[in-house]
């Protein structure tokens, strides 16, 4: 499964946030750990690149 956020430029802090929140699942699924990766690109998902927080 993938999920997608469009980011706006100047709200790039939220990112980490967003990370968090997808992987704090622990009260909702107890035994499978969800790991969330970020990657971005400015042109297409062809170029993506690792995004370091």
């Amino acid at each position: 499964m993938e999920l997608v956020f469009l980011v706006p430029n100047g709200e790039e802090q939220y990112v980490k946030d967003l990370k968090h929140i997808m992987e704090d699942t622990l009260d909702v699924i107890k035994n499978i750990p969800m790991v969330a990766e970020v990657e971005m690109s400015e042109t297409s998902w062809k170029d993506k690149k690792g995004y370091e927080l």
